[in-house]
This record gives structure tokens, sequence and C-alpha cells, in this order.
């Protein structure tokens, strides 16, 4: 009897790992481009007037991505930078900096699920007495302000380089995207 039963938990211990199979990782390249007639926000009415490519459409990018594949798993966000003349075929206008978003994705575990997920642009800025500064010091700053507001929902941080030419401009990483848990859900 005692012999049997021992058989008979191996039998179910082996069906139960055999069930659990590791789960399914994809990535999924985004390009940071917005193609001419994209809403530029789904609460919007409007439309993108040419073809851009460069890191200020990254946060569209990675938006659209999340509600078209609303059942993944997000494991990680990956910037990806590298010259404007390498980027999308067909802008009219493309950017220096980060050019395309690589999402590591499963179908089912412990991490958050991509319709859960909504993201948000932080500049790394600093207003003085003159202007506007904006570049990769001041991202400590614009953190250090606001951290404790976001630190609980805050399911990844993707800093964004961009080479924008201005004065008041450094070259770098200007900006973050905060993608958080919607309210309610879990960490």
């Amino acid at each position: 009897m005692l012999v049997a039963g021992v058989i008979l938990l191996v039998a179910c211990a082996e069906r139960n790992k055999s069930a659990e199979a590791p789960p399914k990782f994809t990535t999924t390249s985004l390009p940071c481009f917005i193609p001419r007639g994209t809403l530029l926000a789904d609460e919007d009415t409007v439309v993108a007037t040419g073809n851009f490519s460069g890191p200020t459409w990254c946060e569209r990018t990675l938006e659209l991505f999340l509600k078209e594949q609303r059942t993944v798993h997000v494991v990680s966000i990956i910037p990806l930078e590298y010259p404007a003349s390498a980027g999308r075929p067909g802008a009219d206008v493309t950017e220096d900096g980060t050019q395309e978003l690589l999402v590591l994705h499963a179908d089912r575990g412990p991490w958050p699920i991509a319709g859960d997920l909504t993201v948000t642009r932080v500049m790394c800025a600093l207003r003085d007495s003159t202007a506007l500064k904006i570049g990769p010091a001041h991202c400590g700053t614009t953190l250090g302000t606001q951290i404790v507001h976001w630190a609980s929902d805050v399911a990844f941080w993707v800093p964004l380089t961009g080479y924008l030419k201005h004065p008041d401009h450094e070259p770098g990483t200007s900006q973050l995207l905060r993608v958080d848990r919607r309210a309610g859900q879990s960490k």
C-alpha cells in the first residue's frame, strides 16, 4: 500500500511539473516612428501630418503597443539609440537619439500585463530665472522632487536620448518614459 501511494505521488508530481512549462518569451522591436495619419493621443483628434521618427515619438509608439498587445506580460523595455540617418526609412522628419524600443514580453508570468500599464513622458528639466534647461544633468533633480508621488506605481523607467540643437538643451538623456501600473493593479 505504501509503495503504491509513493508511486502515485511521484506520478502526480511529474505530471504537474510537465504542466508548468516555462513562459514563452518574445522580443518586439518598436521603431519610434509615427506614420502620417496616426492619432497623436488616444483622447485626441489631432493626427500626424507627416512621417516622424526619433525619441519624441517613442511614448506614442509604446502606448500603441500596450493597447494592441493588452494580454502580454512586459518583462523589460530597452531603448536603442542610433543616428537619425540610420532611422526609419520614409520619415519626413527624423530626430537624432533613441530610434527604437525593444520590448521583452512573455505569454505569462509575474510581470505586469500590458493592458494594465500607462505611459507618461517626464522631461529632465530645470527652470531657472532665464529659461527652461533640458538635459541629463537635470534628470536627478526632476526625479528627486517628485519620486515620492511616483515610486509606488512605477513598473519601468525608460531613458530616452535626444540631441535637439538648442542652447538650452544638452545632448544626452533628456526625457524618461514612466511606465506605471494603473491604479489598483498588483505589483
